[in-house]
């Protein structure tokens, strides 16, 4: 190591000799061309910086999606999961629902029936419905009454 700083200190006390023996002109050009050096690095380090900003950004935008994507896809498939699930819960929930009949005036389960088509879960419910019902029963005979003037009825 010892010979290279004596050939560094000699490197720099012979620049120093060579230029305090130039001529004040030649010293004004080599200072103007050495801080044109200087800018010109400059910029050629701030263009290269700028450069791989570029290139680190880019790629950190493309593991940035990476992630994005496997994130949905992980929670597209959660939900779908849960979908299943509850798309279960719901078909056994309507299917045990299917088994029974429910009150075509108020909503109840039903214990009486009327007809095909119509069932009640008291006698109440079904006096409140009646004359709607009545329209269309198939269980009770059709009584067709026609007054003066008026067309025929059911009763």
């Amino acid at each position: 190591m010892e010979p290279e700083i004596t050939s560094t200190q000699d490197n720099q006390s012979k620049n120093a000799h060579f230029i305090n023996g130039l001529t004040p002109r030649s010293r004004l050009f080599l200072q103007n061309h050495q801080a044109w050096l200087e800018q010109r690095m400059a910029e050629d380090f701030k263009g290269d910086m700028l450069e791989y900003e570029q290139i680190i950004r880019a790629k950190m935008e493309r593991k940035l999606e990476k992630k994005r994507q496997k994130i949905i896809a992980f929670v597209r498939s959660d939900l779908e999961g849960q979908l299943d699930s509850l798309k279960a819960t719901l078909d056994a929930i309507v299917a045990d629902a299917k088994k029974y009949q429910w009150c075509d005036h108020c909503g109840k389960l039903a214990i009486l029936n009327c007809c095909y088509n119509f069932s009640y879960c008291s006698g109440t419910c079904r006096l409140l419905d009646w004359y709607k019902h009545l329209e269309i029963c198939d269980k009770y005979p059709r009584i067709e009454v026609k007054n003066e003037g008026e067309s025929e009825k059911r009763v």
